[in-house]
C-alpha cells in the first residue's frame, strides 16, 4: 500500500527578527521556510499508519523550487520512505488548481492507495481540487484514520463527498 502526502513549504516569521509592524516592511531574512503545520499533521497520520501495518510506503510530494527540498528532507528524516519535488518554468505562477493538476500527474504516475492532504493551508483548495481531478472521494477534517478489515476507513467530522 502506498500513501501519498502532498506537502507545502511556508514562510514563517523568525521569532528572533526585529520586525516592526508599524513600519509594514519585512526583510526576507526575517522569514524562515518550514513545513506547513497541517501537512505535518497529515504526514504524522501516514507515518502512524505505516507503523501499525507492514507494507505501507509513505511518499511525500511537493510542487516547489529547489529550496523546497529542505522540507522534503525534513519529511524523510521524520520517516517518509520517498520524496518527490516537481518544478518547472512558469510554476511560480500556479494557482491552487494548477498545483492540484501537477499533484494529480504525480499521483497518476506513481499511484497511491490513499492521499492525505492537510486540512488547511494558504490556498485551502488544493486537496479538494486534487480529489476532483482524480475523481476520488475525499473526506474533510478527518479526526482519525485507522486500518481495518483489509482497507482504510476514517472517522470524520464532515461527510465523504
Amino acid at each position: 500500500m502506498r500513501i501519498l502526502v502532498p506537502v507545502k513549504q511556508v514562510a514563517v516569521l523568525d521569532p528572533q527578527s526585529d520586525w516592526d509592524p508599524a513600519d509594514a516592511q519585512l526583510d526576507a531574512g526575517s522569514l524562515e521556510l518550514e513545513l506547513n503545520e497541517w501537512d505535518h499533521s497529515s504526514l504524522e497520520v501516514a507515518l502512524q499508519l505505516a507503523e501499525q501495518s507492514e507494507g505501507i510506503e509513505v511518499v511525500v510530494a511537493t510542487v516547489g523550487p529547489e529550496e523546497a527540498e529542505e522540507i522534503l528532507r525534513t519529511c524523510l528524516a521524520k520517516g517518509a520512505d520517498r520524496a518527490i519535488r516537481v518544478w518547472g518554468d512558469g510554476f511560480d505562477e500556479l494557482d491552487e488548481l494548477g498545483v492540484a493538476r501537477v499533484l494529480a500527474a504525480v499521483a497518476a504516475g506513481d499511484p497511491a492507495d490513499l492521499i492525505l492532504c492537510g486540512v488547511q493551508s494558504s490556498d485551502a483548495a488544493t486537496g479538494v481540487a486534487l480529489a476532483g481531478l482524480l475523481d476520488v472521494p475525499h473526506v474533510a477534517v478527518a479526526k482519525r484514520v485507522e486500518r481495518g478489515g483489509g482497507g482504510l476507513w476514517s472517522i470524520a467530522s464532515s461527510r465523504v463527498v
